[in-house]
């Protein structure tokens, strides 16, 4: 089964880890998205994000490359619960590309046994994701 949603941003909170090296930069961001369609509920992730050229006054200027783990929780295609996403991508300033993959033994609910992937990415002006699953 596949299902397709819009994501927004309702947190971003980032730390930089360390000093800067040469305008390297390593952060920690906890964040927090929200979804409502064929996915709708919540994400909450901790990424750790690699900056190799940071631009400290418009940080969306800057590429990252980033890894983290995603909470969903909330419904997808009729079932309700939560599971745990592992999140690798890049970050450029035309928005981010990620991939995804539903890490196994950890769905809740109507998601137990959950497996699968997904992407979410930059649409235009607007951020999506999709995720491909099976139960």
């Amino acid at each position: 089964m596949k299902a397709k949603s819009e994501l927004a941003i309702t947190k971003w909170d980032e730390t930089k880890c360390g000093q800067a090296v040469n305008d390297m930069v390593v952060v920690r961001a906890s964040v927090a998205f929200v979804t409502s369609g064929a996915i709708d509920g919540t994400f909450e992730v901790e990424y750790l994000l690699h900056y190799p050229n940071f631009d400290e006054a418009n940080p969306h200027n800057s590429n990252a490359t980033y890894v983290g783990f995603i909470t969903f929780s909330g419904s997808i295609g009729g079932q309700r619960g939560s599971f745990v996403l592992e999140d690798k991508g890049d970050y450029t300033p035309a928005g981010p590309v990620s991939e995804l993959k539903i890490k196994p033994g950890t769905g809740v609910g109507g998601f137990a046994g959950i497996a699968g992937t997904g992407r979410y990415f930059a649409e235009g002006e607007k951020m999506v994701i999709e995720i491909e699953y099976s139960l």
